[in-house]
């Protein structure tokens, strides 16, 4: 496969005619959605002044990559930013597209008085872990998630 010429990006809130590459960079993600899922995922949060999520457009305007930053308020810490998600299509990796999604949402933090972000990150995903390195992020401790399903029976 060709590399793509990277020429600058327009980064910009998601919009609803960007469901199909929402859902597509989901996949790649490895959090597979349909495009229906993800329209209502997608409307549950957009009215949400805590939650910011912005995609990368190239110059065709297509959507390729997303982030998704969200305000938590804890008894336990000081409300702080946690990514939701960031995902770039991997024809587009490596070329500071994730970077420039992150610092966006760093400037969104700081402009609602926030200064901490959080980032959760599978062991298995070892290059993420040092792009968040490269870009001053420092891991604070390792955890295991627990999920129990609460379908009816």
């Amino acid at each position: 496969m060709m590399e793509p010429k990277i020429t600058p990006i327009t980064i910009r809130t998601a919009q609803d005619n960007d469901l199909h590459a929402l859902a597509d960079l989901c996949v790649q993600l490895g959090y597979p959605a349909s495009e229906n899922i993800i329209a209502q995922r997608l409307r549950d949060l957009m009215d949400q002044p805590e939650h910011r999520l912005l995609v990368a457009l190239n110059q065709q305007a297509e959507v390729i990559a997303w982030i998704h930053g969200l305000v938590r308020k804890l008894l336990i810490a000081d409300a702080h930013i946690e990514l939701g998600g960031l995902v770039v299509d991997k024809a587009y990796r490596g070329h500071g597209i994730g970077e420039k999604l992150l610092v966006a949402i760093e400037g969104w933090a700081r402009e609602i008085g926030i200064q901490t972000i959080f980032v959760r990150s599978n062991i298995i995903r070892l290059d993420a872990h040092r792009f968040y390195e490269r870009l001053g992020y420092q891991m604070i401790k390792t955890s295991k998630t627990f999920q129990k399903n609460l379908a009816p029976k």
